[in-house]
């Protein structure tokens, strides 16, 4: 199977599960072997909206993580008010700096792709100055993406994993207590103090 093929059998397999509506749109709308975004607001979560790459599983993912040999696309999780329409959205796309999240996962997305930078759940992405200054965060943090459905975000395929992982916003003060403590025990902080994968851009930093 090609990889552009393999991008499109992870956006059937991740979309339908929760975005049925929006499948046509990635078939007519994507240059082959281009990297996008789909975002929409899914009918299953309506109190969400969901922004998610088609193409960095292009890239066989080869992360330390339990299972190394994988195909992977992300998603940021966002608040439904965050404004957004459905619809395609195409890399090199201008920005504005309500836009953040866009530049953040095109950025996540192109290191496997243009950097062979491989990476899984628990990893974090460093933000640069740009967006560290129009966001907040300093950095993302990899993980599963469990406000969507489990079902949806792993897919076994001709004896490789794919998977759906999500990217969570996490402060300087935050990234400094996983480069010491490890991610599970920051992961373990957020649960404590009610942190969930969805973006929330005045949230409590929980390490000030």
């Amino acid at each position: 199977m090609e990889p552009d093929d393999v991008s499109l059998v992870l956006a059937r397999h991740f979309l339908g599960a929760f975005a049925p509506d929006e499948l046509p749109r990635i078939e007519a709308g994507r240059p082959e072997g281009h990297l996008n975004v789909i975002w929409f607001r899914s009918p299953k979560r309506d109190d969400v909206s969901v922004m998610m790459t088609v193409g960095m599983s292009a890239v066989l993912m080869k992360a330390p993580d339990p299972i190394p040999d994988r195909r992977a696309e992300i998603c940021l999780l966002l608040p439904a008010k965050w404004g957004v329409g459905p619809g395609l959205l195409e890399s090199g796309k201008k920005l504005d700096s309500r836009d953040w999240p866009i530049a953040a996962i095109f950025g996540a997305a192109r290191l496997p792709l243009e950097a062979s930078q491989a990476f899984g759940p628990g990893d974090v992405i460093v933000l640069d100055d740009d967006l560290k200054r129009e966001s907040g965060f300093a950095a993302l943090l990899v993980l599963p993406a469990v406000s969507l459905p489990e079902d949806a975000c792993e897919l076994k395929l001709d004896g490789v994993v794919f998977s759906l992982w999500t990217l969570v916003p996490i402060f300087e003060e935050e990234l400094e207590y996983k480069e010491r403590l490890g991610s599970a025990e920051l992961i373990e902080l957020f649960a404590k103090g009610g942190v969930t994968d969805v973006v929330a851009p005045n949230r409590k930093n929980q390490c000030k």
